[in-house]
């Protein structure tokens, strides 16, 4: 079974067509962003009563898109994020104020989270901007950092995508991830860098691109 990108049923429910007339909520948002929020919590307190410790939360990975090829979900509007973000990210911080609470993984600028972060309620819950850069290069550091630093409230950010997604690994590959991560660091004071699927088999036929 196949999702498309404009399948609006792939979305939370009480954005998705039909919610109006749910037997239970009835149409009611706010009630069932609250039980939604409270599922949460409770999926980090699981995994914090079996001895894993939770150090970050987000809504969603790239909540603006809607993949064929593996489980995504999406949120089709900026107001839907930020509403949905409001009250989970509110009960995730009443579980565990310790746990650093990013958003929003979309590639390049948080886009979705900044058409919330004038209303201070909302504000006080981003601890950090996370964007994804798959695969830029380096010099790119600078156009997102002086974005973000001027459009929006500021909060560390950093990027927790990067890799190649086609073609194997180069000398210039190699160097442009080195001063990809140089310019996070020195130039845009990211508090951290994330790989994904470094860690993938290397005889996978993309592990050239992909993996260490």
């Amino acid at each position: 079974f196949r999702i498309g990108s404009d399948d609006r049923n792939n979305t939370l429910k009480c954005f998705g067509p039909g919610f109006a007339n749910d037997p239970v909520y009835k149409g009611d948002t706010v009630r069932f962003l609250q039980d939604f929020a409270k599922a949460c919590a409770k999926d980090v307190q699981t995994l914090k009563d079996a001895g894993i410790k939770v150090s970050m939360w987000g809504l969603s990975n790239e909540p603006n898109v809607s993949h064929s090829i593996y489980s995504t979900f999406k949120y089709f509007t900026a107001d839907d994020y930020v509403s949905s973000y409001y009250y989970t990210a509110k009960a995730i911080r009443e579980t565990d104020k310790n746990i650093l609470l990013i958003s929003d993984t979309e590639h390049g600028f948080p886009g979705k989270i900044a058409t919330g972060m004038h209303r201070p309620e909302v504000a006080a819950l981003v601890d950090a901007y996370v964007v994804h850069t798959v695969g830029w290069d380096s010099e790119s550091v600078n156009g997102v950092n002086k974005r973000i630093r001027d459009e929006l409230p500021f909060r560390p950010w950093f990027q927790n995508e990067y890799e190649y997604l086609s073609g194997g690994a180069t000398p210039e590959r190699c160097l442009n991830t080195v001063q990809h991560l140089m310019n996070s660091f020195q130039l845009a004071e990211n508090p951290t860098w994330y790989w994904i699927h470094a860690l993938k088999p290397f005889k996978n036929a993309e592990a050239s691109g992909y993996s260490l």
